[in-house]
């Protein structure tokens, strides 16, 4: 016969042996979840293009508003914003802003674009939903540059035009955006003819 105190060792043994599964079901899946979750995070992070409204436009990259040549008498504001509009067929572009302090970097496009008179001047804006908007004050802009150089891995062609002051400062560069050089379809050669037609280095003074 067993000692009573030998069945009371016997069953705190099994209580413990229960307590001790119990933990391993408890605690072993979120061990397991958080091993997957740390493993998840180092997936490779997926891009996207953006879905803009000009999307169907853009399919055939047509020459909806951009002329075989610009006519000579167009300068100033309206030549700026003839070309801004014209912009609104490059899709994703990804719009830069360098300071002294800071650098700025957004991906958004030229399509929902309108302008507004303010004290400071008259300023074009264009903006994607909540998550993008951009202010470019026209009367500050005295020229447009567009160039073409290689990506910092020299495996595909940045296209960058850039929206300078009267000093020679860039206020605003604006470029294609892609994944690794992954423009949408026709892009770059729309952003060529929008050099073509405007040309390389134009006055909108």
């Amino acid at each position: 016969m067993l000692h009573p105190r030998n069945v009371l060792l016997a069953a705190m043994a099994l209580w413990l042996g229960a307590i001790g599964a119990l933990a391993f079901v408890v605690v072993a899946p979120h061990s397991s979840l958080s091993a997957f979750s740390k493993h998840a995070s180092r997936q490779p992070h997926e891009h996207h293009l953006l879905g803009y409204r000009n999307a169907g436009a853009r399919k055939a990259r047509g020459v909806q508003g951009l002329s075989a040549s610009i006519p000579s008498d167009l300068k100033g504001r309206e030549r700026l914003e003839k070309f801004l509009g014209d912009c609104a067929l490059l899709g994703p572009t990804r719009f830069v802003s360098v300071t002294d302090g800071a650098i700025l970097e957004a991906v958004g496009s030229f399509d929902n674009l309108r302008y507004t008179d303010l004290p400071k001047g008259r300023y074009a804006t264009v903006s994607e939903g909540k998550g993008f908007e951009c202010h470019l004050n026209c009367d500050k802009v005295k020229s447009i540059k567009m160039v073409t150089k290689q990506s910092p891995a020299g495996s595909f062609d940045l296209y960058i035009t850039r929206f300078v002051d009267e000093d020679g400062n860039t206020l605003l560069s604006a470029m294609l955006h892609g994944v690794d050089g992954a423009y949408e379809p026709g892009a770059a050669d729309y952003w060529e003819k929008l050099r073509k037609t405007f040309g390389e280095d134009q006055i909108v003074a």
